[in-house]
């Protein structure tokens, strides 16, 4: 069975150092995302992910965020996106 959402708790993880989720079906990140100061890795690609969330900028400098081959429009083209392809979306 596929993971289909990160609950909102995930934000509450202070020693978390690193998030992998590969293939899956998961559409969203929640904002709390951004409260995990320990993290040097998130990665989320082959997803279903549409959005993301500005917090996700909020993660250390050095964190590594891989959001590859998900359906993310180019304004979630965030700076602090290290890996991603955008999907050519309708306005």
């Amino acid at each position: 069975s596929n993971i289909v959402e990160i609950p909102e708790s995930i934000g509450t993880l202070q020693i978390l150092g690193q998030f992998w989720i590969f293939n899956n079906q998961i559409s969203s990140i929640p904002e709390t995302i951004g409260d995990l100061p320990n993290l040097s890795q998130f990665s989320i690609d082959y997803n279903n992910l549409t959005q993301l969330p500005e917090s996700l900028c909020n993660l250390p400098e050095h964190c590594v965020i891989n959001v590859t081959n998900n359906q993310l429009c180019e304004q979630y083209h965030f700076e602090c996106v290290n890996s991603w392809d955008p999907q050519e979306c309708e306005e």
